[in-house]
């Protein structure tokens, strides 16, 4: 029986490692393989390099997963729009009859029920709309006209330079 073989480590889709940073691994596997420093050598180098392509593939897979969140929040969303607006068609046939609470069921209609809006705060404007007095605040009458100025002469110490 031959012995079992281990498996490739996964790689990450991207490669995290700048240029610079591989080169000088590079260059420490080639030429330099035998130098080392106090605090530096391939080997330290090597163990840099796996632990940011570790780090990129752990983030790969929270992008990954987070993406999986999103859809299946989206997937829940999209059923709680349909759900409701099921709800809101039956009780709008219970409703008849029944002012207050048909009126309290139109405006609850008027919402939006698109999958996108459920959890969202509406929208604030940030700007206040014009009124009449705000443009009667900067009407003709009210600035003073300026004159020209005559153009000024130039400076001697400008025709110097």
């Amino acid at each position: 029986m031959s012995a079992p073989q281990a498996k490739p480590s996964p790689q990450p889709q991207r490669d995290p490692i700048p240029a610079f940073a591989s080169a000088v691994l590079a260059l420490y596997a080639s030429a330099l393989h035998d130098v080392r420093f106090p605090d530096l050598d391939l080997t330290r180098l090597q163990s840099a390099h796996d632990a940011a392509l570790a780090a990129q593939l752990a983030l790969e897979q929270a992008e990954e997963r987070l993406q999986a969140a999103r859809e299946q929040l989206q997937s829940q969303l999209d059923a709680l729009g349909s759900c409701s607006t099921r709800a809101l068609a039956y009780a709008t046939v219970f409703a008849q009859g029944d002012a207050q609470l048909q009126q309290q069921i139109t405006q609850i209609g008027a919402q939006p029920a698109t999958p996108g809006e459920l959890g969202r705060e509406p929208k604030k404007r940030k700007r206040r709309a014009k009124s009449e007095s705000d443009a009667q605040l900067f009407a003709a009458a009210d600035v003073p006209k300026l004159q020209a100025a005559e153009p000024a002469e130039p400076r001697a110490a400008e025709h110097a330079a």
